[in-house]
């Protein structure tokens, strides 16, 4: 389990699937991923967060193909640069997203690295574009 487990606590960024492993293996980092997402949200939880950065990103790419220049955009643009930047698990650990996520901030101005850590499975490699 706790090679599955993500820096905020959950599994999977998964409400349910962190609330199952808490019952089963009392994990405190569970716990205070729960109890995190209960002071947010209350009583009614999301199914997933945090929220899919890869969809929001496959939306813009489906948006900009279409020749759309919205507002939106460029707020997911700066959010996902932010999380590029920090090296967000959601971005780095998903192969798909990591390299729309780099795609999109490379063609839209924003100053990616050509060069990334990304971390698959416990191995860390070294990525260059």
């Amino acid at each position: 389990m706790k090679n599955q487990q993500r820096s905020n606590g959950s599994l999977f960024n998964s409400p349910a699937t962190s609330a199952a492993a808490l019952i089963q293996f009392h994990d405190d980092k569970c716990f205070d991923y729960l109890q995190s997402l209960s002071k947010i949200h209350g009583k009614a939880v999301p199914t997933i967060y945090p929220f899919d950065v890869f969809s929001r990103l496959c939306m813009v790419d489906i948006v900009d193909r279409l020749g759309i220049n919205r507002y939106e955009i460029e707020i997911i643009l700066d959010e996902t640069n932010r999380c590029w930047q920090q090296r967000s698990e959601e971005i780095i650990l998903d192969v798909s997203c990591c390299a729309l996520a780099f795609w999109l901030l490379r063609k839209n101005g924003y100053e990616v690295s050509s060069g990334t850590h990304l971390i698959l499975n416990g191995i860390k490699s070294e990525v260059s574009w």
